[in-house]
């Protein structure tokens, strides 16, 4: 029994979903995963703990590429346009909003906030949409998922925590396995062999 998407694509060709006890999927592993991914988005993160009826809730996300196109697939190094719908069931002062990104086996690997890009929003009541275009998104090629939060009063209690959508970046090199980690991002390289000596002495000296 797990809720670790990565672990039953790798080990199971068949899967059971249960949802309240009841059998709603039996089958192959990536139809029975696109079922439950589909029926988590947007719910509450099984992380938040939070009010019973929380000030705000997500009631939409779209996410976009480059070229203005909602998709599910990106290209490493590409932006993304992150756009979601909300609705406030009481004011709220000083929301921040928090988009996170993560391994779809759970390993954190970024986040983004409001407040720390430099977005200040007084205080919001009723409806509206926040958008977040990402910088170029250095992940290595595999599925990943969003976490969409909101905080009060800036760094203030986190008082909202759905499930997003899911997603995949692709690349044919810069895969999690065997060696290239979470993210890829080019260093700069200098071959140094002729003057190996040089800077030895130098280093001696110094």
């Amino acid at each position: 029994v797990s809720h670790n998407m990565a672990s039953l694509k790798t080990m199971c060709s068949r899967v059971i979903y249960l949802r309240k006890g009841e059998v709603v999927f039996d089958g192959p592993t990536e139809e029975g995963m696109g079922l439950y991914e589909a029926d988590g988005r947007l719910s509450e993160g099984s992380w938040f703990k939070g009010e019973e009826e929380p000030p705000l809730v997500f009631t939409d996300m779209k996410v976009f590429n480059e070229r203005g196109q909602e998709t599910a697939v990106f290209d490493h190094g590409e932006r993304m346009t992150i756009r979601m719908r909300y609705k406030s069931r009481r004011p709220v002062d000083g929301p921040s909003f928090g988009v996170s990104i993560n391994k779809i086996d759970d390993v954190h690997c970024t986040c983004f906030t409001s407040i720390d890009d430099k977005l200040v929003i007084d205080r919001l009541d009723g409806e509206g949409v926040i958008e977040l275009i990402t910088p170029p998104i250095k992940l290595i090629a595999e599925h990943y998922f969003f976490s969409l939060t909101m905080r009060e009063r800036g760094h203030g209690d986190l008082v909202v925590g759905q499930m997003g959508s899911t997603f995949h970046v692709r690349h044919p090199i810069f895969l999690s396995y065997p060696a290239y980690g979470i993210f890829r991002e080019p260093g700069q390289w200098r071959h140094l062999a002729d003057t190996a000596r040089t800077l030895e002495s130098s280093d001696a000296v110094g």
